[in-house]
């Protein structure tokens, strides 16, 4: 360890001061600013939230469409079977 490092030194700086108990008279963020702040932050949790309803939604209505989709095919072979099984064949 060097003469000059430490405590003892004349270039030591203490770590700043924590700023989250500081005296509220002594902010130099005026309430306005932090009501500002406050409405930006939930204006943009509000967009983000209506952004995944929105791809929620289309995911859905894209699995209803496939599902109809392929509940419409049905009908179209299901004629075909039951009209092969309940034709009348010839006898002999």
């Amino acid at each position: 360890m060097s003469a000059n490092s430490g405590f003892g030194s004349a270039d030591y700086r203490p770590p700043p001061a924590d700023t989250r108990y500081q005296d509220r008279t002594e902010s130099s963020e005026s309430i306005g600013s932090i009501l500002s702040g406050l409405l930006g932050d939930l204006q943009g949790m509000v967009r983000g939230e209506i952004a995944l309803a929105r791809a929620e939604v289309k995911e859905d209505v894209s699995s209803v469409g496939k599902a109809v989709t392929s509940l419409a095919a049905v009908p179209s072979n299901w004629k075909a079977v039951v009209y092969s099984a309940t034709r009348r064949r010839p006898v002999g």
